[in-house]
């Protein structure tokens, strides 16, 4: 009789466990499962929901559509989905690949009717990789701070950003796939606890860039309530492409060399429309010519970016809501990974001096190149001083380059319309993994901090400082996400420290170290020099810079 009892009760939470985690969508019922963070807090995972219909058929290199609805229960318990890439081939792979998740601390929905704040998270990977795996953004602690954390997938590389700069294949489907993606959130959250009025769109490298361009795109507005923008900005020049017609024709002709230099846009796109995708998908990675990324789109109802971004955020044409942002100290010590490979790059740029000039300079033609590369070197060396031989300035012109500069200047123009919380990550953790020192360069690489704000391990295998610094990241993120503000009062955790927002006459920021201080004006005197070779040889409107 005990054995009958004990089985009846325990039949009994199963079905109050099914029913919680049983959530009925407009297009259907999912049936998701229980996990627990490392601090064995239990929490639901809802995963591979489908939040558009496949992006395949006619559907390739178009916006994206609303999915279908299903019948019965949709098994939304594994992880499954990844877009085609560039720089990885596995069975995971697919051109049906537009999903979501959603992570949210447990709640009873029927008794309580708190409203948690959400994370919409678009992952980096250079516009041409990604994927929105639990493996590399576990939730862990986000849930243990009662917030919700919705991750997606989105097109990539050929699929997600390929244009031939018109309306044929306008470009862009990565974005659009994201603002579908944040609708969905919008709608439907509240199903999973969540408060709709306080998302958060946060990104990480090229999804910061992401997560600064629904800043910019009308159809995103009202849809977030604040931004979160961890080393990218749209004004990257890395992220946008001036003439992307070209990449289409060299990719259409790598795969078919009887393919015009001439083609129209129709023929381009009715021939790579005749392909399976995994034939575009090995071509575009077996070779280097096609780099796709955002573009300047025609007017049409998907367009999401028609006008120069750099404008845009001058102007004040943006969604004006508060943006925490920033950078790491040295953000391409990438390229000292071979110790002699900024010498080596300083030797190129001491033979060419319009080298150092960023690729899509906006300038007039009657200036030469090499007179700007000049004023380039003066940024961060004498004029009689060759550049190979300080290997540390060669580090910092392709941290600023690729990266520092753009993001610097997106929030000193924002700043002027809506608060701007800025930081700069110097502490050099094991956490971060990357130990490079160059010379008369700062320590900390691209991405270091992401490990921290995204730890996948438990506090106990990591030392003190680390996991001193993963719990202030978390909490500055956190207080901003439910606040609008990281240091809404005095707090030991992070020092007591006041983090003031930007202004565009005083640009204070947060360095975030072994210890947290105020300090003004990031990467100056470099920054400062920058914007004064933007005035002296630039040629307005500006897109990036």
């Amino acid at each position: 009789m005990l054995n009958i009892i004990n089985l009846l009760i325990s039949a009994f939470f199963v079905q109050i466990s099914r029913g919680q985690l049983l959530v009925t969508l407009p297009q259907g019922q999912i049936l998701g499962h229980e996990l627990q963070t490392f601090t064995s807090r239990p929490y639901y995972a809802y995963q591979s929901i489908p939040y558009a219909a496949a992006p395949v058929g006619e559907l390739r290199f178009q916006a994206p559509e609303e999915p279908e609805s299903w019948t019965g229960v949709l098994d939304a318990t594994e992880d499954s989905h990844m877009c085609y890439q560039m720089q990885y081939d596995g069975p995971e792979e697919s051109e049906d690949c537009l999903y979501i998740n959603v992570f949210t601390p447990v709640l009873n929905r029927e008794n309580d009717d708190t409203k948690l704040p959400v994370i919409f998270w678009i992952y980096g990977g250079g516009l041409r990789n990604g994927a929105a795996r639990f493996q590399d953004y576990r939730p862990d602690y986000w849930m243990d701070e009662d917030v919700i954390l919705v991750t997606h997938n989105y097109r990539v590389g050929m699929f997600g950003f390929l244009s031939t700069g018109d309306s044929i294949i306008p470009g862009n489907n990565g974005l659009k796939d994201q603002n579908l993606a944040l609708k969905w959130t919008y709608e439907n959250i509240h199903l999973f606890g969540g408060d709709k009025d306080k998302i958060t769109v946060h990104g990480q490298s090229a999804g910061a860039v992401s997560a600064s361009y629904h800043l910019l795109i009308k159809q995103s507005a009202g849809l977030f309530r604040s931004v979160i923008a961890e080393s990218g900005s749209p004004l990257n020049m890395y992220s946008f492409i001036e003439n992307p017609k070209d990449y289409a024709i060299q990719l259409a002709q790598a795969i078919n060399p009887d393919i015009s230099s001439d083609a129209d846009s129709e023929e381009i796109r009715d021939f790579l429309l005749s392909l399976d995708g995994k034939t575009i998908d090995n071509y575009s990675k077996a070779t280097a010519i096609a780099q796709p990324a955002a573009v300047i789109e025609p007017e049409s109802p998907t367009a999401v970016v028609t006008t120069e971004m750099y404008e845009m955020f001058e102007s004040g044409d943006f969604y004006q809501v508060p943006v925490l942002m920033g950078i790491c100290s040295e953000e391409a010590l990438f390229i000292a990974t071979s110790e002699n490979y900024p010498i080596r790059l300083g030797r190129t740029y001491d033979a060419n001096e319009a080298l150092v000039v960023p690729d899509i300079f906006p300038h007039d033609e009657d200036i030469d190149t090499a007179v700007i590369g000049e004023a380039v070197k003066l940024v961060y060396l004498n004029e009689e001083d060759p550049w190979a031989e300080h290997p540390g300035r060669v580090v910092r012109h392709f941290s600023d380059q690729r990266f520092a500069r753009a993001i610097i200047k997106q929030g000193k123009l924002i700043s002027q319309y809506a608060p701007v919380y800025f930081y700069q990550f110097s502490y050099d953790g094991d956490v971060g993994g990357w130990n490079t020192v160059v010379e008369d360069a700062e320590k900390i690489q691209h991405a270091e901090e992401l490990y921290y704000v995204f730890l996948n391990r438990s506090l106990s295998e990591i030392d003190e400082g680390d996991a001193l610094t993963h719990r202030r990241l978390v909490r500055l993120w956190s207080n901003f996400i439910k606040y609008e503000n990281p240091t809404p009062e005095p707090d030991e955790l992070l020092e007591n420290i006041e983090w003031p927002a930007v202004s565009p006459l005083d640009y204070k920021y947060l360095n975030i170290n072994n210890s947290l201080s105020i300090e003004l004006n990031p990467k100056d005197p470099y920054f400062s020099k920058w914007e004064n070779v933007f005035e002296t040889y630039g040629r307005r409107p500006f897109s990036t810079f």
